[in-house]
């Protein structure tokens, strides 16, 4: 695995964007008192800033020439993101908020191009890295979602904009004490090399253009799927807005389930498919998402479209990690470019989905967006597996290198002296990972239970008082006021992801791996 501090880096990071881009239209309208079309125009600054910088940001991380230039590439672009939500805090008018739109923007592309080329110098024969990579940015959305919600409800939006600098200081941190010491002290092993697989050297316009050859598969497949994905993404939210009268705390808890799915599927999926060539994967994935897709067609109600959203974070947890594995191994040391433009890709398709998605549902054409984007998603299925079969020989070649026996005079290549013989006595190193990052969880969970207490909606406080019983963490809160009824079921939610959380690391720390599992530690 890479650093903690960096998977870290990327939650702390992931979250305030990822609840900014949810909550950015009703607070511009509530504190700026900004028109649709003011609101609609914020975020397509964000949008071209970060779409028309990220190539810009490979090659600055092509260039910086080592690991260690590249994290502090990406903690100041966490730094950027951290003054982002300190002017949107300030603003009382647009110019400031666009000031904002555009300097978040340009963090996020240095951030993910950065950290993304950081795990392709790495990924080796432990190529479940992007899998990691995508539950450490899912886990910091819904913890995002579960803190910041409440809090721009009871407290406002600045305070919450004040919380989302705040952790987006800390990523900074996180990546920057990295780069600067080159020691994960939670595994007492040094990772910064200073050189390592990212090599500074002359990219000509000839290897640009072959490089760029190389990747227009990958990339085509990306904004293709980013369209469909788009176009199913705004057409749910429209459909509980529009049909259903929902609420934006009543809106996160349907997209909650399949938030906290994305957080713990990838790497498990990952290794019960990783012998399967990668086209294989594909289809298997968009097939899922169409028939996520053409089930829209019904207009499901808030359970159905939950358990839906559950199957298309599913698909999403085989494809993204995929993807971006096939961009590391084409793109070489030259990552950053390969991630920049990847990235451009999936930021423009998205946009475009989007912008049909809602011409289409304004025109009352729901069926044809849904089914449209159904078939689009199997067509690219069945085009891009062309694309991906030559990279088959790759994976098999890979998987062939993990299953090779390692000799008998030292350790594996990916473990230390010690790592290696901890195997046959007390806590191994990823043991003592999943620990960690299990204490992590539950003690952000008890201090938001506290925090819920006082507000009089915890749920396990009403069980330890004889007020509920464990029986109702089941059901939905109806009791109190509308905050204290959304915090309410927050709580029983959360409670039932960390039991499961305990469940499934303890599992991982009892049950022995077999070793290709443990050359991915």
């Amino acid at each position: 695995m890479d650093s903690p501090r960096v998977q870290g880096a990327a939650g702390f990071f992931s979250g305030p964007v990822e609840l900014l881009e949810f909550v950015l239209p009703l607070a511009a309208a509530q504190v700026l008192g900004a028109t649709p079309a003011q609101t609609g125009a914020l975020l397509a600054v964000q949008f071209l800033v970060s779409l028309l910088t990220r190539p810009v940001a490979g090659v600055h991380v092509d260039r910086a020439g080592s690991e260690r230039g590249t994290l502090l590439l990406a903690a100041a672009g966490a730094g950027c993101g951290a003054l982002s939500f300190v002017l949107y805090t300030a603003a009382t008018t647009l110019p400031p908020a666009f000031a904002a739109a555009g300097l978040g923007g340009l963090g996020g592309a240095y951030f993910w191009v950065a950290i993304r080329a950081h795990i392709a110098s790495r990924i080796g024969s432990g190529d479940d890295r992007f899998a990691a990579l995508m539950e450490s940015e899912s886990s910091g959305a819904w913890i995002a979602f579960l803190t910041g919600i409440p809090l721009f409800q009871i407290a406002g939006a600045s305070a919450m904009f004040l919380t989302c600098a705040a952790s987006c200081l800390v990523a900074g941190v996180l990546l920057a004490f990295t780069a600067l010491t080159g020691t994960d002290r939670l595994t007492g092993t040094a990772r910064l090399t200073g050189t390592d697989r990212l090599v500074a050297r002359p990219f000509t316009q000839v290897e640009a253009r072959s490089l760029l050859r190389s990747l227009r598969g990958i990339l085509a497949l990306t904004g293709v799927v980013a369209f469909a994905e788009g176009i199913v993404s705004l057409l749910l939210i429209l459909h509980l807005i529009e049909r259903l009268g929902f609420d934006l705390g009543a809106i996160a808890l349907v997209y909650l389930p399949g938030a906290i799915v994305l957080s713990i599927a990838p790497r498990p999926l990952h290794r019960l498919v990783r012998r399967v060539p990668p086209h294989r994967i594909l289809l298997l994935g968009l097939g899922c998402s169409a028939v996520f897709a053409a089930a829209l067609v019904t207009r499901p109600g808030p359970v159905s479209l939950a358990v839906l959203w559950i199957l298309s974070a599913l698909c999403f947890s085989l494809l993204v990690p995929l993807l971006e594995r096939l961009v590391a191994e084409v793109s070489g040391e030259h990552a950053g470019r390969g991630f920049g433009w990847y990235q451009s890709a999936d930021l423009l398709g998205s946009a475009a989905g989007a912008l049909a998605a809602g011409l289409l549902f304004g025109a009352g054409l729901w069926e044809v967006a849904t089914i449209g984007a159904g078939l689009l998603l199997v067509v690219s299925g069945i085009l891009g597996r062309r694309s991906l079969r030559s990279f088959a020989a790759v994976a098999e070649t890979s998987e062939l290198t993990l299953a090779t026996p390692h000799s008998a005079g030292g350790p594996p290549p990916d473990r230390t002296p010690s790592e290696h013989h901890e195997h046959g006595k007390g806590l191994t190193s990823a043991m003592k990972r999943t620990a960690t990052t299990l204490a992590v969880h539950v003690g952000i969970y008890l201090l938001a239970q506290v925090v819920f207490a006082f507000l009089g909606a915890s749920w396990p406080w009403e069980v330890i008082t004889g007020n509920t019983t464990p029986a109702t963490i089941l059901t939905w809160n109806s009791e109190g006021t509308q905050v204290q009824r959304w915090i309410g079921s927050v709580s029983r939610i959360w409670t039932i992801v960390v039991l499961v959380d305990i469940l499934w690391s303890g599992y991982r720390m009892i049950v022995p791996k077999d070793k290709s599992d443990r050359t991915e530690e």
